[in-house]
């Protein structure tokens, strides 16, 4: 009995044995699909915070990039002048800031623009009023209006009309250099044809040039003449160079006003065989107040108001000259271009 009973027990450890086996194998197994689980859940969680940060890092760079970017047309705008609406902006980060300095400074930059313009139209007023004033007062005199004038009082008067004629010159000179430096010169932008152009230049000096003796012409080779640009400032660019050409061309030489046809720009060329440019002063004659020859007259200020045209107008201007032997200043601008 004893040891039927030993064995029974012996067989009931061995169940309770087994069992315990299979209760660890299967709590094993559930360790283990649990801890699957919570490794696909955890990969889960890191790919879904990753994409949910790079969209947000993506709609974030947008903002930014779409911020800078209209900052960067405003930005352009203002610099040629045609920035009015200042950029909407909302937000506290540091591009909402810096389009909120952006749009003080643009007004701020406006607001001297407006005194800029105010100065020089009652500069302008204010001088040209009083010397236009004298002229004709002057021209009046000359023309014996009030009365005949003696030989003396007709020369005096003579030195007086062309003196107020110099001193207007030179007002207005100044005024347009200064407008230009400032880009507050207003220019009317119209399909000009330089040939015609030209010949109403050649035609303002020819006076001139005869009588210094000297022989003007024109020529034109191709048959493309049109730019965009304002007849008038155009008009003056040529006036301009043609003045210094005939200016500085002894008696019997020559000087010759070209338009070419040069492809996708057109070029007038204004060449003499006067007395030519030193090489020392060639980079610099485009300057304000910078005169090659200082004893020939003239304020050094025609070929920087050239320059500061040509460029208004989207075009360059270059010189070559060999002195004792001429110059030629080539003028280019950009076609026209179709509407």
């Amino acid at each position: 009995a004893g040891a039927r009973l030993a064995e029974q027990v012996e067989t009931e450890l061995e169940g309770l044995q087994q069992a315990t086996r299979a209760r660890v194998l299967r709590a094993q197994t559930e360790a283990a699909r649990l801890e699957q689980r919570t490794w696909n859940g955890v990969m889960v969680a890191l790919a879904t915070a990753l994409v949910l940060a790079l969209i947000a890092t993506a709609v974030i760079a947008l903002r930014i990039t779409r911020s800078l970017r209209r900052l960067s047309v405003a930005t352009a705008a203002l610099a040629a002048g045609s920035f009015r609406d200042p950029i909407p902006v909302s937000g506290r980060d540091e591009v909402s800031v810096l389009g909120r300095s952006f749009n003080t400074m643009a007004a701020r930059l406006r607001r001297h623009d407006e005194m800029k313009e105010e100065f020089f139209a009652t500069l302008s007023h204010e001088l040209r009023s009083p010397i236009t004033s004298v002229r004709e007062a002057a021209h009046l005199l000359a023309d014996g209006i009030p009365g005949p004038l003696s030989a003396k009082q007709a020369r005096l008067v003579d030195i007086i009309r062309r003196s107020t004629d110099r001193l207007l010159r030179l007002v207005n000179q100044i005024l347009d250099v200064s407008r230009l430096r400032a880009g507050l010169l207003p220019l009317e932008r119209v399909p000009v044809d330089l040939d015609r152009l030209v010949a109403r230049a050649v035609d303002e000096l020819r006076p001139q040039a005869d009588e210094a003796g000297v022989t003007l012409e024109r020529e034109r080779l191709g048959t493309r003449f049109t730019v965009l640009g304002d007849e008038d400032r155009l008009v003056q660019v040529v006036v301009n160079l043609l003045a210094n050409a005939v200016r500085f061309t002894p008696a019997g030489g020559r000087v010759v006003v070209r338009v070419v046809d040069a492809a996708e720009e057109c070029e007038i060329q204004v060449e003499d065989t006067g007395v030519g440019i030193p090489a020392a002063e060639l980079p610099h004659i485009f300057e304000s107040y910078r005169q090659a020859h200082p004893g020939k007259g003239g304020t050094g200020l025609g070929l920087a108001i050239v320059r500061g045209l040509v460029q208004a107008h989207g075009g360059r201007v270059t010189a070559e000259s060999q002195q004792g032997k001429g110059s030629r200043f080539s003028v280019l601008l950009p076609r026209e271009r179709a509407a």
